[in-house]
């Protein structure tokens, strides 16, 4: 079933695609029942190569059985990642820093820059990590649950995120369409990365700011006192 933005419609079978060879198939089928499947947040592929526009994607997976115990296949849905991703975006806009969120490997699941995102799955951005622009910031941050530092590239905040409940069965997921996943994860080791960047000209900026409202309001003070000493 495609969900065909808000207008869910069954799909024809001439047009159904086999997807047996999927890393979050193969993952949920090997489960034992009760037991499900969530795959990392990763893009959307059909027919083989990455949907575009790019469409953000987490699949929930739960084998099925027969009333004789024999697994008969595997039910999967599909959350639109961009749905989260959006909200952000909203926070973003009113934060004086920059923020971005990363998985456990330093790559951008959003940036402020989209030609940073998705390095691990785009063949000529996978260079492009939170490690190889900011090395000794990623150090910091992804030796810590959440911390606050100084750089000579501005002010770093970071938390860490743990999106799936405890007892969900995860994995590293397939940078190729067809691949298997590498690793196997239990959902308290698969996490992300959120974190804000306040840039050093946005932080002088900010500390010209408040230097200008302190001053104003010491010579009201100091011209306040002055009158009360001469009264």
């Amino acid at each position: 079933v495609d969900y065909n933005d808000g207008q869910p419609s069954i799909v024809e079978d001439d047009k159904l695609q086999f997807k047996g060879e999927r890393y979050y198939f193969k993952d949920s089928i090997r489960l034992k029942a009760q037991e499900v499947f969530v795959s990392p947040l990763d893009l959307n592929i059909e027919k083989g190569k990455i949907e575009h526009p790019l469409k953000p994607m987490i699949r929930f997976g739960i084998p099925v059985f027969n009333n004789n115990g024999q697994k008969r296949g595997v039910v999967l849905l599909n959350y639109l990642g961009n749905q989260m991703l959006e909200s952000i975006k909203k926070a973003a806009k009113i934060s004086a820093g920059n923020i971005m969120l990363v998985n456990s490997n330093g790559h951008w699941l959003y940036s402020p820059d989209p030609k940073d995102e998705w390095g691990f799955l785009i063949k000529d951005r996978i260079d492009k990590t939170f490690l190889a622009r900011f090395p000794k910031a990623w150090k910091h941050i992804s030796g810590s649950q959440q911390t606050q530092f100084n750089t000579g590239n501005g002010l770093f905040t970071s938390a860490t995120i743990y999106p799936f409940l405890e007892g969900l069965k995860s994995s590293s997921g397939s940078s190729d369409a067809f691949g298997d996943s590498q690793t196997y994860l239990p959902a308290k080791e698969y996490y992300w990365k959120i974190i804000s960047h306040v840039p050093v000209n946005v932080l002088k900026s900010s500390a010209n700011d408040l230097i200008r409202k302190l001053s104003f309001l010491v010579t009201f003070l100091v011209i306040f006192i002055a009158v009360l000493s001469w009264f």
